[in-house]
Order: structure tokens, then C-alpha cells, then sequence
């Protein structure tokens, strides 16, 4: 990142070019009285009265609007998205970067998915029973065919008509 002009004119010439003209329409502003910045609309005139092409303020306007409309996504995507966005070899708008971004999320998710399968299938959990290990058929455990249902249903059905002669 550069630290001083002469950096910044070695990285991109093309940005050092348009924030030197938005200096020295700011201080032709300034020197001329009216102490404030023209508004954006009168960018062409106030580019043709301190001799810059309208295509530069044009530009740095644009420029200006792309880093604007980046910056109110910050707080939806990390730094590195930002950064690339802004300054990266491939700069882009910010509606570039949120496409960027959400083919990125998507080839993640999909390898998540995919790994999670995979989990699934190494872990055996499959395989596991909701039933208590060993107690298949033993005491206390529920019967899974419907003939030992039946079987116990039979049972309970003795055990109670037997409480109900002994009270007698």
C-alpha cells in the first residue's frame, strides 16, 4: 500500500492522476472564495475552470462511487473480499464482489457437504441402535417383532387377571 504520491503513481498511475486533480480542483475552490466543494452535478464545470478534462472528474467520481458501494458491504464479507474488491489485481464493483462472494460460499458449502457424508459414512453411526447395547431381548428391553409384542401383551394380560383372583 502506498505511503506518499510518488508510491501511489508507481502502483496506479491512473488513481494518482484522478485524486491530483481532485486537489487541485479543491484548491481552486478554496482559493477562489467559495470555501466549499461544488456540488457533484457541477463536476464538469468546475473541471473545465481549473483546466482538467470533465472525463477525469468523471472518472475519479466513478472511482469514488465503486469504493463507496463496497464499503456499505463491509460488514457482510471478511476483510480479503473487501480488499481484493477494492485494490486487488481483479478490482471490481460491488456487485461483482457479492457475486464473487457468493460463488466462493456456494463451492463451500458444497465441500462441507461433502465431507459431512463422508464423516457420516466413516463414523458407523448407521450402524448404531437407538436400543441399549445388549439389552436386545433382555430384561427391561421393548420386543421388536410383532411376536414378541404379542408375547408380552399375553403376559401382561396374565399377570393381571392373577392380582385380580388374589384380591378376591
Amino acid at each position: 500500500m502506498a505511503k506518499n504520491l510518488k508510491e501511489l503513481r508507481a502502483e496506479n498511475p491512473e488513481l494518482a492522476d484522478a485524486l491530483m486533480a481532485e486537489a487541485r480542483a479543491e484548491a481552486t475552490a478554496s482559493a477562489s472564495g467559495s470555501g466549499t466543494q461544488a456540488p457533484a452535478a457541477e463536476t464538469g464545470t468546475q473541471a473545465q475552470a481549473t483546466g482538467e478534462p470533465a472525463d477525469t472528474t468523471a472518472a475519479v467520481d466513478a472511482e469514488r462511487k465503486r469504493i463507496q458501494d463496497i464499503d456499505a458491504l463491509a460488514g457482510l464479507y471478511d476483510a480479503d473480499t473487501i480488499r481484493e474488491a477494492k485494490y486487488g489485481p481483479n478490482a471490481c464493483t460491488a456487485q461483482e464482489m457479492t457475486y464473487r462472494a457468493a460463488q466462493k460460499a456456494s463451492q463451500q458449502g458444497k465441500k462441507f457437504l461433502t465431507n459431512l457424508e463422508a464423516d457420516n459414512g466413516d463414523s458407523g453411526a448407521q450402524k448404531v441402535s437407538a436400543s441399549a447395547a445388549g439389552s436386545e431381548n433382555g430384561e427391561g428391553a421393548e420386543p421388536t417383532t410383532p411376536e414378541g409384542k404379542m408375547a408380552k401383551a399375553r403376559a401382561s394380560v396374565k399377570e393381571l387377571f392373577k392380582k385380580d383372583k388374589k384380591e378376591e
